[in-house]
């Protein structure tokens, strides 16, 4: 067993200490690393559901500008219809 208090540290323990302190900075570096690719996927299919969003919204105000168009066509229809009766109807 090693006494850390103990200076000056063996030879063996200042290896030891020196591989800990290395294996730390590998790990953190590795966990960053991770944790930004995370970051940047969760960013990623954020914008990406937003785009679907975007596109879901505008497929539904083209519909729906579609559907107005078609209900102001089918007036113009059926009033140039009622005209026609109108005019027949008074001959």
């Amino acid at each position: 067993m090693s006494n850390w208090e103990n200076r000056p540290l063996r030879l063996s323990q200042q290896h030891y200490g020196a591989l800990d302190a290395y294996a730390l900075v590998e790990i953190m570096e590795k966990l960053i690393k991770e944790a930004e690719d995370q970051m940047l996927d969760d960013y990623t299919s954020h914008v990406y559901t937003q785009d679907i969003r975007n596109e879901e919204v505008r497929e539904e105000d083209n519909k729906a500008s579609t559907d107005v168009k078609e209900e102001v066509d089918d007036e113009a229809i059926l009033k140039k219809r009622l005209e026609k009766i109108v005019v027949v109807a008074s001959k």
